[in-house]
């Protein structure tokens, strides 16, 4: 399935705002439309259309945004806890022993924080049927429900871009709630997956 080119360009232009950390050469290689869909046939699972052209710009990696430090998996990773056939079925036995609900058992969680909370699309829950697109949720730590964020991936990656926007649904606090200080300019960095990532 071939992704549209305003698609890629939209992503492309999301990438541009970021610093990228690391060394580009030593970055493993981002999944290619081919990969994508050999993720889709061997696990049965549709990936919306805004992550799929995510992937092939970025790949997996860690943001380091103002209100979250959000590790985003992708198909294909060489790194185990960044791929994320390895990331879902290691979550597998986390949803059988929960007492989660049906959404957040079904969810696909493609990213989590380093404070514990998961991200994910509901593949139940359509927002365009014609891309396709789903519905993205956090599963904030400690919740048995999932909250809903945004009505796809790109709305999601931008969300976490608006330290005030992102921190309201996930219950945290400003930079000018913490501090009673205007906040400084944000910081947007990317770092890809790749040999020297740790």
């Amino acid at each position: 399935m071939s992704e549209p080119s305003d698609a890629l360009a939209r992503w492309r232009e999301i990438y541009a705002l970021f610093t990228i950390k690391g060394d580009p050469a030593r970055a493993y290689p981002k999944p290619t439309e081919d990969d994508l869909d050999r993720f889709e046939a061997e696990t049965g699972i549709k990936l919306p259309a805004s992550y799929r052209a995510y992937c092939q710009v970025f790949g997996a990696g860690v943001f380091d945004l103002d209100a979250v430090n959000l590790r985003v998996s992708a198909p294909n990773c060489p790194d185990d806890v960044l791929d994320l056939k390895q990331a879902l079925d290691i979550l597998e036995g986390h949803k059988s022993m929960s007492d989660w609900t049906p959404r957040a058992r079904r969810a696909i969680f493609f990213a989590n924080s380093f404070r514990g909370d998961r991200f994910g699309w509901d593949p139940e829950d359509v927002s365009d049927p014609d891309a396709p697109e789903f519905r993205v949720f956090g599963h904030i730590r400690h919740d048995d429900d999932l909250t809903k964020l945004a009505d796809d991936f790109y709305d999601f990656i931008t969300l976490c871009m608006d330290s005030p926007a992102f921190s309201e649904p996930m219950r945290l606090m400003t930079y000018e709630e913490e501090t009673g200080e205007p906040a400084p300019a944000p910081q947007r960095v990317f770092i890809p997956a790749g040999a020297d990532f740790i």
